[in-house]
């Protein structure tokens, strides 16, 4: 009897195996590359965190892609730099930013910031990259009450806040313009695999995004099929971030699994018109996801 059980558990082990594989190899491979455009061919991408990192792939694809691109990030100064060396570099494309502090906790703020939004480019924004977040390394035990508050403010209640607000513009687009609005709320890999050592307070905000990104999407599939949304769960990426967590990642764990923010960013985009709940990253980190997740399976199982 055990013996069978095992046997059907190894199956069902191949068939998921198998099933992921076939389905990475199809987005991945035999998928041809999104024609962005014919979707989404509103004239505006705006992208939160913009300024380094995965923000900054997203807004690089989407400026080599013909998008006029919003730069939202909280410090001026470092946006203002971004948006001119993006500016320098695509030139057939308008590089514009606003200054958007997610750690704001108050809703009317996001509600004048989207306001405003309306004024200056009135129904012409077809694409929302939910990227921002603060990250503190630490475990819960060893942060101090301000550090967790940041991170949740910003990760959960601003971004929440913000995701509110884009929700109510799609709509507003969709029902007056029959325009279609993408939005990619970026979540995280790991997380999707189980609880995390390390860097508890923010994995659990990220955990958050992933959830109501999911819950988001089931609800607009059913009632407006112009809006569509999408949960980008990358594995690790060669940013300021990482940097700061793991200052000697590839020394340590190779560069198997980490990637660059434009490939990730690229390689998302490219499959937005096949509709995945969630895209695991750029190739390798989605093949390696499917091992990774086998292997928290049975530590959970054994442990």
């Amino acid at each position: 009897m055990l013996r069978k059980f095992v046997y059907g558990v190894g199956l069902l082990q191949i068939g998921y195996v198998g099933y992921n594989a076939s389905d990475y190899i199809y987005r991945y491979g035999i998928h041809q590359n999104c024609n962005l455009k014919s979707i989404y061919p509103q004239e505006y991408a705006l992208i939160t965190g913009a300024s380094q990192g995965l923000g900054l792939g997203y807004a690089e694809e989407l400026a080599k892609r013909g998008y006029n691109v919003i730069l939202a990030s909280r410090t001026q100064k470092n946006l203002e730099e971004v948006a001119q060396k993006l500016q320098q570099k695509y030139t057939n494309v308008k590089i514009e930013y606003r200054v958007l502090n997610l750690e704001n906790e108050d809703p009317q703020s996001y509600e004048a910031f989207f306001s405003q939004l309306k004024k200056d480019y009135d129904n012409k924004i077809g694409i929302f990259i939910n990227n921002a977040a603060a990250f503190e390394k630490d475990y819960l035990i060893n942060l101090t009450p301000k550090q967790i508050k940041s991170v949740i403010d910003t990760n959960v209640l601003g971004a929440t806040f913000m995701i509110q607000q884009e929700l109510k513009y799609a709509i507003q687009n969709s029902q007056n313009d029959k325009q279609k609005t993408l939005l990619i709320n970026v979540g995280s890999q790991k997380t999707h695999r189980g609880g995390t050592q390390e860097a508890n307070v923010y994995y659990a905000t990220k955990q958050y995004m992933n959830h109501l990104t999911s819950c988001l999407r089931d609800q607009y599939k059913t009632i407006d099929s112009n809006i569509q949304i999408v949960n980008n769960s990358p594995g690790y990426i060669d940013s300021p971030m990482l940097s700061s967590f793991y200052p000697n990642f590839s020394q340590t764990f190779g560069s198997y699994f980490l990637d660059t923010p434009q490939k990730i960013a690229k390689q998302t985009l490219d499959q937005i018109d096949a509709d995945p709940a969630v895209i695991n990253g750029s190739d390798k980190q989605a093949f390696g996801n499917i091992f990774l997740s086998l292997q928290a399976k049975y530590q959970n199982l054994f442990n």
